[in-house]
């Protein structure tokens, strides 16, 4: 991640007795950062699985797609998900431009492009990275100078640009939820006291479904759970204000960035760090101040290219040796521990044998495979303005702008990329006949797969329907007669949800009935139904149920979604909200 950044080092004081059961539902994850090459991915994967390490955050822009779809769907097919820290080009634009709504369109535009190549196997999207100390940001605000006061905020240039990225971001993250059906959310990240920026961006029309916080705390400073430094009541309270579930989506000890860190167990400030952590991850498992979903550790592995602290904060030294901080963020999560690796846990006194089991039957089970996920299509689009189309034959009608190479044939894109569109030609793309895109002139960013349909359009006054492309060339015949094919399923299943109503209430822990309907032009195979990302139940006949329950958080809301699939793999959904009290 390109970290502008000194990290936060927390106050912790003395540790609370561990519970057989976290107040909340509560889930440990790893940052991984970035997908490679296949054989790493897959260890990865593994080694979250193994360690029952159930989320990763990684880092999305527009870079390696496939290195990086391959490890989210490696770690979805173990049960595990992926959040991510969008990347968007405003991350490395300090310029302080004062052209507010051209900021907010241009992220809108940058955030939908890789939501739309993403949503398929990533939910939740975090708004950039650690904002507060962004270079030009300190400049205006000091970071922790501020504390739960807005003013510092206000007629500030790098400050309102900012907020404009941000804005233009969630409103596309939101827009897309809205438009597909699938329940993104999307992540404002804090870090230190400054809670006053977090309560502007709000007040300027920022709006976000979960906050995350970076916390680095060393061992013998005060509790998370009470340290006013943050402000009143303390941190998490803090954070509670917001109203909103917490993710601590970067955590690690503060003695990293000591110049003595030693980095090897058995030497007096890595041991420190190892007592710091289990102490404040006791505190965090058992509060009951804020509704905390999950806790990031920072990072999998060591990055030993990187400058000292960034090079030491793996939890592995490479990704065939592991340090003891692994095997107690294992314990923590209720992963598979060797018996040599419970020992240097039990040795040193971090955690007795007994707090190891009951982390162990307190964890949540794992969370089953999902199903396989549909690619992503753009959002249905106007009607085009004219009906003078012809099919695109060659790449010469597409000018590349953005450096990708165009392949058509008959018609046919075989690849995506920034094109450039005179000024008098709309651009089409079909998919079996239906329009599901139209661009305006101008540079484009296109999500496109092997069989969408391009025309040129090019525009007259009166808007009329466009002509269907040609049909890409029929398959050599068969020596024999064959019958005819069955017609093209060219719709997705259409679903509703019959029960519970939008917004119902039920006690947490409640265990309560989900029903839908389901209907297709051809036919339904089989309906997913999901709590709050998760894959729940499967039902292939009619009439759709499945039995949930929902987790322990009081005063929650929680989305249920229900995805249909037919024959084709097309895929319908619906969405509803229930809460727990």
């Amino acid at each position: 991640m390109y970290r502008m950044k000194r990290r936060l080092v927390a106050l912790a004081a003395s540790a609370a007795a561990l519970s057989a059961a976290p107040a909340f539902a509560l889930d440990y994850g790893v940052n991984i950062h970035t997908g490679s090459d296949a054989t790493t991915n897959s260890t990865r994967a593994g080694i979250m699985k193994t360690r029952n390490l159930k989320t990763a955050r990684m880092d999305l822009w527009t870079g390696d797609m496939n290195a990086f779809r391959d490890q989210v769907n490696k770690i979805r097919a173990n049960g595990g998900k992926v959040e991510v820290a969008l990347q968007v080009n405003f991350q490395w634009d300090s310029s302080c431009n004062p052209d507010l709504a051209g900021i907010e369109q241009r992220a809108y535009n940058d955030t939908a492009t890789l939501v739309n190549q993403t949503k398929d196997i990533v939910y939740d999207y975090e708004l950039l990275n650690e904002v507060q100390l962004r270079p030009e940001i300190q400049r205006e605000v000091p970071w922790n100078s501020a504390g739960s006061s807005t003013a510092p905020y206000q007629g500030k240039p790098c400050v309102a640009s900012l907020t404009a990225a941000l804005k233009g971001m969630s409103r596309a993250i939101q827009d897309i939820r809205a438009s597909s059906g699938l329940p993104l959310k999307v992540i404002m990240g804090a870090l230190g006291r400054d809670w006053g920026l977090m309560t502007h961006l709000k007040q300027q029309g920022v709006q976000w479904d979960i906050t995350g916080w970076h916390i680095y705390p060393r061992q013998e400073q005060a509790s998370l759970l009470n340290d006013t430094w943050y402000g009143a009541g303390g941190p998490l309270a803090q954070l509670a204000s917001f109203g909103k579930p917490v993710r601590i989506n970067e955590f690690h000890c503060g003695e990293i960035y000591e110049g003595a860190y030693e980095n090897q167990v058995g030497m007096a400030t890595t041991e420190k760090c190892l007592k710091g952590l289990t102490r404040h991850l006791k505190e965090l498992r058992t509060q009951t101040i804020a509704n905390i979903e999950s806790i990031h550790i920072y990072e999998l592995t060591d990055a030993p290219s990187k400058p000292v602290p960034e090079n030491r904060f793996g939890m592995m030294y490479n990704l065939s040796q592991p340090k003891v901080h692994l095997y107690l963020a294992t314990a923590f999560a209720g992963g598979t521990l060797t018996t040599a690796e419970r020992n240097e846990i039990t040795s040193r006194g971090l955690l007795t044998s007994a707090e190891i089991d009951a982390m162990r039957t307190a964890a949540p089970a794992p969370a089953p495979a999902p199903a396989p996920s549909p690619a992503p299509s753009p959002a249905p689009a106007p009607a085009p303005e004219s009906a003078q189309g012809t099919a695109i034959t060659s790449s010469g009608t597409i000018v590349d702008a953005g450096g990708a190479t165009w392949t058509v044939s008959g018609g046919v894109i075989y690849r995506s990329g920034t094109a450039t569109v005179s000024s008098n030609v709309t651009l089409l793309l079909y998919w079996d006949h239906t329009v599901y895109q139209q661009n305006s002139w101008g540079d484009w960013w296109m999500w496109v797969n092997n069989g969408w349909q391009a025309t040129t359009d090019p525009r007259v006054a009166a808007p009329a329907p466009a002509p269907a492309p040609a049909p890409a060339p029929a398959p050599s015949p068969a020596p024999a007669p064959a019958p005819a094919p069955a017609p093209a399923d060219t719709q997705a299943p259409s679903v509703s949800i019959t029960s519970p109503g939008n917004g119902t209430s039920f006690d947490r822990r409640a265990t309560f009935n989900v029903t839908a309907n389901a209907t297709d032009n051809v036919g339904v195979t089989q309906v997913r139904f999901y709590l709050n990302g998760a894959q729940v139940c499967t039902d292939t006949a009619a009439p759709y149920s499945c039995t949930m329950t929902l987790p322990g958080r009081r005063n929650s809301t929680h989305t249920i979604q229900v995805q249909a699939q037919d024959a084709a793999g097309k895929v319908g959904s619906a969405t509803t909200s229930v809460r727990s009290r």
